[in-house]
């Protein structure tokens, strides 16, 4: 029996005198060593004014001579800072931090946890799993509501904005958060409640769970085509060992 990368050869004896041997794939298990989660929609629930907060970052746009005029609330703010041609990307962001983060901070201090939250985490770190969370909100909220909510002691990494060259739906964030965990993506599932967090797994090659309940339905998460879907975030650990089990 000899292993040559993903294949494994075997010998057979059909006869003392006659020997035969044939190449076979290697089958791995899939093994899990990292859950990534979402923040708001996902982990805890935020009063974000997100549509005001639109509303005024691209009125600063405008106000900045920026070539927004196709833009509208409804568009991923990646998708509109990433087709602004006539302005630098760092200056564009730089807006966004100033417009969207006292908005976050104060949705942050009013943070309340997702049912089965804390279970939940509690749950995978006794399974041995490192935990993270990657966020398109910027740090200085997303550390508000995970110290509001007592859960910044369970995870091993946060990225937010501030920490990756883009935001979801593009897999940067998701990437970078693998890299300092040091977990392959096919190592990893990442948790959230929007397309968005869907797409960003696929961009950053982990899998993906949706959890119905957050800012995006039912069909329309299904319909962006997760590994697993699941209704209440207790359903995570159990949908953990049925993804392993199949894969």
């Amino acid at each position: 029996l000899r292993i040559d990368g993903s294949r494994i050869l075997i010998e057979f004896k059909s006869h003392p005198s006659a020997t035969y041997f044939s190449w076979h794939p290697v089958i791995q298990a899939l093994v899990i060593r990292a859950v990534i989660f979402d923040l708001d929609g996902t982990l805890v629930r935020l009063r974000l004014r997100i549509k005001e907060a639109k509303r005024k970052l691209l009125r600063r746009f405008a106000e900045e001579g920026v070539d927004i005029g196709w833009a509208n609330i409804n568009i991923p703010t990646e998708a509109i800072v990433r087709k602004v041609s006539n302005r630098p990307r760092k200056f564009l962001m730089k807006i966004v931090d100033e417009v969207f983060t006292p908005y976050e901070v104060d949705a942050a201090r009013e943070a309340e946890l997702r049912e089965d939250a804390r279970w939940v985490l509690e749950t995978l770190r006794g399974e041995g799993m490192l935990l993270g969370v990657a966020s398109n909100n910027g740090r200085v909220g997303v550390l508000e509501a995970l110290r509001k909510t007592g859960i910044d002691r369970y995870f091993n990494a946060v990225i937010t904005r501030n920490d990756a060259s883009s935001m979801k739906p593009n897999g940067s964030i998701i990437m970078k958060i693998l890299n300092v965990l040091g977990v392959r993506g096919e190592e990893a599932v990442y948790v959230g409640d929007t397309i968005y967090d869907v797409m960003a797994a696929r961009n950053a090659g982990t899998w993906s769970i949706a959890i119905v309940g957050g800012a995006h339905p039912a069909e329309m998460l299904r319909n962006a085509g997760p590994d697993l879907i699941i209704n209440r975030l207790g359903e995570l650990p159990a949908s953990l060992r049925l993804l392993i089990r199949e894969n």
